[in-house]
């Protein structure tokens, strides 16, 4: 069964507590009732747990790419020595 756009909506709503006090309490009855939308809903926390953990990972290799590029140059020997007396123990 292929889930519909507007349901795929209502739950990123629903996650994103973007809802009113109403239609949470109404998603949140169905959702008691449905084990469909109840299984959709698991599977859409996980596809943002994914979304969360790549962003992270990325982020991780973009900073050490920078720091690489920052403290590896000679011409900014300045520039490094000013980082490490502001992060010196």
């Amino acid at each position: 069964m292929r889930t519909s756009l507007n349901e795929i909506r209502t739950i990123e709503r629903y996650l994103q507590e973007k809802m009113t006090d109403e239609e949470k309490l109404s998603f949140e009855i169905e959702l008691s009732e449905n084990k469909v939308l109840q299984l959709h809903l698991g599977l859409q926390k996980k596809v943002y747990r994914l979304i969360d953990l790549y962003h992270r990972r990325f982020l991780k290799r973009e900073v050490a790419h920078i720091h690489h590029i920052i403290f590896s140059d000679p011409a900014k020997v300045k520039f490094q020595e000013s980082v490490r007396k502001i992060f010196k123990p």
